[in-house]
């Protein structure tokens, strides 16, 4: 299954949260391409001229909010743990 974010292999975020001290957003690039049912490794470079102060990750899985925190690995490449489910549909009676 393909990772959720489309085709964008870099993405600008988190403009309302940018640390007070800078006026610019860091650049965060999705590293990995697929994603399947289960637990998947997902791997992040994010490219910031300000030290990271916290190193989360809030995604959606069916009704429930899940943070999961990111692993530093070498040259501002992060990765975690997350759990992906098909979507599924419901049939109202």
């Amino acid at each position: 299954m393909p990772a959720p974010f489309g085709h964008m292999s870099s993405t600008i975020c988190c403009k309302a949260n940018v640390n007070k001290t800078s006026n610019i957003p860091p650049k965060i690039t999705l590293l990995t391409e697929l994603l399947f049912d289960g637990n998947n490794v997902l791997t992040l470079k994010i490219i910031d001229k300000l030290p990271l102060i916290e190193r989360s990750l809030i995604y959606s899985a069916g009704n429930h909010s899940i943070t999961t925190y990111l692993a530093k690995e070498h040259n501002n490449e992060y990765k975690s743990l997350i759990k992906v489910f098909s979507p599924k549909t419901a049939l109202l009676t």
